[in-house]
């Protein structure tokens, strides 16, 4: 059987996905696989964060606000 240059690439991927995300790269390779390839659930969902959500997000895991609050006390 023939199969396409995309579906093998994609089938390839999904098998060295498999060590990181098990049930993804088993999902890839149980759709990839099938004759006819139809359209499934999403994997992988999107996660909707505005530019401001991902900034203040970013500076409150980093340390660095508190850094900053620190050395505009200290008159840095």
């Amino acid at each position: 059987m023939w199969v396409s240059p995309t579906k093998e690439s994609i089938l390839k991927i999904a098998e060295l996905l498999w060590p990181f995300i098990p049930e993804s790269s088993e999902k890839i390779t149980k759709q990839f696989s099938a004759k006819n390839i139809k359209k499934q659930e999403i994997l992988f969902k999107k996660i909707d964060f505005g530019l401001e959500d991902g900034l203040k997000e970013g500076l409150k895991s980093s340390g660095l606000k508190k850094g900053l609050k620190k050395g505009l006390k200290k008159g840095l």
